[in-house]
């Protein structure tokens, strides 16, 4: 497998049955977060950190995997239907009569599970909410390379605590959401924003 981000996915990669999970988890992180991209919702971010948590700590004996890798589970049964081609391998149209491939096609299909996630999450929501307004708005897929992204933040060695902390800024939460979500002190999440800052900055010697 070439080294590549944790979201980037390389076009000519062939899905086989070693790196179907792998894709599978690049593609539902993408998913989950084209969503938090557009709208905060809590529900989905907290799928979102789950399966950053998951994707980091699997290996760990004795890890429990979070409710965000169904969502992987989605994907790689999507692809395991595609064993042998590559991502962009073309596998049909959409509704527009334009060329979709694996890899578009794959996003599209835990991209439905997400959204079905994301209604439910506003059920209990005032029909002139905004967000539910907007329920229906159409999300558009594109690529982007997260590899720079992700080299950072690996190099930055943070603790467990520091990356959840960054995780719910990287979703787009505010600082007094954080500290609603987490359920932490004001202060402790001060010091753990204050913690990745001077962590960024000796890596970047700022």
């Amino acid at each position: 497998m070439k080294s590549i981000s944790r979201e980037g996915l390389d076009p000519s990669e062939i899905i086989t049955k070693q790196n179907v999970l792998i894709i599978s988890e690049r593609i539902a992180l993408r998913a989950l977060r084209t969503v938090l991209s557009i709208s905060f919702n809590m529900k989905l971010n907290r799928l979102y950190i789950g399966l950053n948590n998951d994707i980091t700590y699997k290996n760990r004996a004795g890890y429990i995997y979070s409710d965000g890798y169904d969502l992987v589970q989605t994907a790689a049964c999507f692809l395991c239907g595609h064993i042998g081609e590559r991502l962009d391998t073309v596998c049909g149209k959409n509704k527009f009569g334009r060329i979709i491939t694996v890899n578009t096609a794959c996003f599209n299909e835990v991209n439905k599970h997400v959204m079905r996630l994301r209604k439910e999450s506003f059920m209990f929501l005032p029909s002139d909410c905004p967000e539910v307004i907007n329920l229906s708005a159409e999300l558009k897929y594109e690529e982007e390379d997260f590899t720079k992204v992700d080299k950072i933040i690996e190099d930055m060695r943070l603790t467990d605590d520091e990356r959840n902390v960054l995780t719910c800024y990287m979703a787009g939460m505010g600082f007094t959401e954080i500290v609603t979500y987490l359920s932490l002190a004001a202060s402790t999440v001060w010091k753990r924003r204050k913690a990745l800052q001077s962590k960024y900055n000796e890596l970047m010697n700022i």
